[in-house]
């Protein structure tokens, strides 16, 4: 359930329903297959395409596809990826794993494993925070949308709440480009 306030939007609800609720607004949902801007192709919300799956689904088709997708592979790859770092996600607050469970949904675990923030959360939120939001590039060109999801998910982790247009991520971008 979400929870709109003037300071964003309060995750409320489970983790997977507040990871659900950030994907979906990021994702978007596109009942027809399409190349996303890493050349991959994708249908409904974020569903990478595999031989077999069809050119048009429904919302619900879609919705059902995010659900046992997060339930089956990016909410045990994250906890991995995270124990593997040596950060306990069973002692997180919903809301910070639901931020990281996103992030894992659009890059993989490799946003864990491989990102230099791990080191800093979460004692160090500031540092961990300038470190996470760097991981909004498709071959090295920033894109404006990931880093406005980049900003949402760590307000999420941060604060339990995020905004779809976070402040500060225009700004970012446009320092980057």
């Amino acid at each position: 359930m979400l929870y709109k306030n003037s300071g964003g939007i309060l995750a409320g609800g489970s983790m997977e329903a507040q990871a659900t609720n950030i994907i979906k607004h990021f994702e978007g949902f596109f009942a027809d297959a399409y190349k996303c801007p890493a050349g991959v192709w994708t249908i409904g919300y974020g569903h990478v395409m595999v031989a077999g799956d069809p050119e048009h689904i429904s919302e619900a088709t879609a919705a059902r596809w995010l659900r046992e997708e997060l339930q089956q592979a990016y909410i045990p790859q994250t906890k991995a990826a995270l124990s593997a770092k040596g950060i306990d996600p069973e002692k997180l607050p919903a809301h910070q794993l639901a931020g990281i469970v996103s992030a894992v949904y659009n890059l993989g675990p490799g946003v864990v494993s491989g990102g230099t923030w791990t080191g800093y959360f979460p004692a160090d939120m500031t540092n961990a925070g300038k470190w996470f939001k760097k991981w909004c590039t498709v071959s090295g060109t920033p894109l404006l949308g990931l880093v406005r999801r980049r900003f949402a998910e760590w307000q999420l982790i941060q604060t339990g709440k995020w905004q779809p247009n976070p402040p500060g991520a225009q700004e970012y971008y446009d320092s980057r480009t």
